[in-house]
Parts: structure tokens; sequence; C-alpha cells
């Protein structure tokens, strides 16, 4: 399951027991969170210990009481944050505690030379499955985590950074991008990974409720003339289109909404939505809305070629909340969206002749990655994965 609260602590406050009904209801197995929104503890050497909250404001204080009464204290998962220096941005991933032994490694960042890796079973202050190691190549606003388990079956939970409307912003998407790109190309042709989380772009022409208005859609306080291809809503423009449907070539990955529902669907499809205004004026996104959330998958995956020489089907790709009023949105502006994976090994299915065994494993939804495939991956029997 993937998740962008819009800020964790004001959606536990708010929220918590429709945010827990809907745990126990799904029972993933791993819960991808993004813009949690909390601050890193500070080390006495000036590094930071992004697995640790740390608040000193009152306010602050009380927040990460508030999470420690209802979040951390989720029966069966252990909740792993990767927070930014400041109180911004931020991910977790809340995992079922039955699957903290098969964590082999954690990052807070891409694999590049001299990465900050987290080992499986180091202590953190929340109780989670690692606590970070060299924390200079980080993440500094705790917008990744990468987690790698022992059988080579791999979850990257991203928090994109907004393009943005000026220059700077321009840049630093575009180097995340490019960093992404180089990770994706990395991999090898077998790994089996999902990709999931905020990706802060609507590929498609359907993946936004307004086309003209998003298109035509002027920044107040951005550059006067941007180029051409970056100008419109962020998320919307057609450089942020482009480069990711070359991630999404390059890394040889599936978008499963999409996959599995072809056809747009206005009512469903959108995993942001525009907020009423103050005092219930209208602001200019309401009743709006982008699909900006995505579960992607290695084709290699859906065709033989994942982990341990198995198949993946994709038995489920779903958004959780949907309509102009947000239903089912926990107070949030985006939904929580869930894809479910059958998974059949070497000693699973027909060939194995054993009964069918079902396991679940969160992620977030996604879609049709540029037409091609049609979703009709044959899991054959075996054991069943929920990405939620």
């Amino acid at each position: 399951m993937s998740w962008n609260a819009n800020g964790i602590a004001p959606r536990l406050g708010k929220n918590w027991p429709d945010i827990k009904a809907m745990i126990e209801r799904e029972q993933p197995d791993l819960i991808a969170l993004q813009e949690v929104r909390l601050p890193c503890k500070k080390g006495a050497d000036k590094d930071r210990r992004r697995a640790m909250y740390q608040g000193k404001r009152e306010s602050e204080i009380d927040e990460y009481r508030l999470v420690s009464n209802t979040l951390l204290q989720t029966p069966g998962y252990e909740v792993l944050f990767s927070l930014a220096d400041i109180k911004k941005a931020g991910t977790a991933i809340m995992l079922k505690t039955a699957l903290k032994a098969q964590v082999k490694s954690v990052r807070f960042s891409l694999p590049h030379a001299a990465a900050a890796t987290v080992t499986a079973g180091a202590a953190g202050a929340t109780g989670a499955a690692g606590a970070p190691a060299q924390q200079e190549e980080e993440n500094e606003e705790g917008r990744i985590i990468l987690m790698e388990f022992k059988d080579g079956f791999t979850v990257l939970n991203t928090y994109v950074p907004n393009h943005g409307c000026t220059s700077s912003s321009f840049a630093r998407r575009a180097a995340w991008d490019a960093h992404m790109l180089s990770f994706l190309r990395s991999l090898p042709p077998p790994l089996p990974l999902v990709w999931l989380g905020d990706m802060n772009v609507s590929h498609l022409d359907h993946h936004v409720s307004h086309p003209k208005v998003f298109t035509d859609q002027k920044s107040m306080r951005g550059d006067a003339n941007p180029p051409p291809d970056h100008k419109g809503q962020p998320g919307w423009s057609d450089i942020e289109r482009r480069r990711f449907g070359e991630l999404l070539r390059e890394g040889k990955l599936i978008d499963t909404y999409r996959l599995l529902r072809p056809e747009p669907n206005q009512e469903e499809d959108f995993t942001w939505r525009g907020c009423e205004g103050k005092d219930g004026g209208y602001a200019r996104y309401y009743k709006k809305g982008m699909r900006i959330d995505y579960l992607l998958v290695r084709r290699a995956m859906l065709e033989g070629g994942g982990r341990e020489g198995g198949r993946h089907r994709v038995v489920r790709a779903t958004h959780l909340g949907k309509g102009i009023y947000r239903n089912g949105f926990l107070g949030s502006d985006h939904c929580p969206i869930l894809l479910e994976l059958g998974v059949v090994g070497r000693e699973g299915g027909k060939e194995g002749g054993k009964e069918e065994v079902e396991v679940v494993l969160d992620g977030g939804g996604g879609g049709k990655a540029g037409g091609g495939e049609d979703g009709s991956s044959d899991g054959g029997g075996g054991a069943e994965v929920v990405v939620a």
C-alpha cells in the first residue's frame, strides 16, 4: 500500500480511527508513506539520524506523542522513518513484524559509490528494522527508502520533488530524474523491483481531470517566461511527462493500475484531488484531480524473469479513494493505493504440487506504462503476494 498522508500528525489527530480501520481491513504487508513531515534527530556531530524523530517545540513534542500512541502502536507492524532535516517531506515504511527477519538492507538514498546502507537488525529509535549508517549520503529531505529483502525482492518508496515553477526547482527535479534514470539503468535485468509512491507527475493525457486548465496554469511566484516545455501545472509540464516516460521505458517498468484499467475513469483514476478553500470557499483546484501516485513493477516480473525465476501476475491494483469529494482519502489530498501480486515460485503451483499459500506485500497503484502489456499474465497457482 502507498499513501501520501500530507502530514502524518494531522491525519492521525483527525482520522486515526479510519486509518486504523483501513489497515485492519486490507492487512497490507508493507505500507509506504510519503510527506510525513516530521523532523529528524540531529547528532552531536551534526549528523542526521533519519530513522529517529526529534521535536524541540512543544507542538512538535505533542506530535511525536500522537505518532507514538497511534501509528507506532499498530499491532503487528514495525515503522521505519526516513525524515528530513526540517519539518517537511519525509517518508516511512510500515512493515509487518513477521517480515522483519526477511529484510536484508535498507537505504535512505539510491545506490552509488559509498551510498548509506541500513543493515537489518540495527537498533533504531522507533524500534524499526534498521538504523542509518553513513548519513552524509542520504537524501536530506527523507524522500527515499529502498528496502531489499533476502530473496532479492526490492521495494522503492519515493516522494518525488515537485517540479515547481522556478529555474532552481526545474534544475532540482531534472537532477532527481537523472539520478533515478541512472539507478534504473544499473539494475540487473531479473531483479524484482516494486517502485511506489508520490511521483508528482501525471504521465498520460487522461491522468488529469482538466487538461486545458492544467496546461494553461500559471504561477504567481514563478519565472515569468519559463521554457515552453516547462510551462503549465507542476506535474503536467511536457518535460516532466517526457522524462517520466523515459524512466518507465529504461527501467522496463509497468504501470499496474493502468494495466488492469486501460479505460479512463474520471471517478476513480485521480489519486490527488484539490481541496476546498478556507471558510468553505472554492480553491482553484477544488473538484479537479491528477493521477500522480503510482505502483510500478518491472516487466520481467510479469514475464517469468522475476524472483528465483518465478512468475508474477497482477491480481489487484486499485485506488482506495475516489470522487471530487475525496471519499476514502482519509483527510489527505491523496488517496491510498494498493497492489496485489500473485507469485509462483519454484516450489509453488502445479510444479511443486503444494497448496496455494497467501502472503501479503504492499505497494501503490500504477497504470499502463506506455501501452503494450495487457495485464493477463497467468500466475499459475502458488504464493499470493499483496503489495498495497
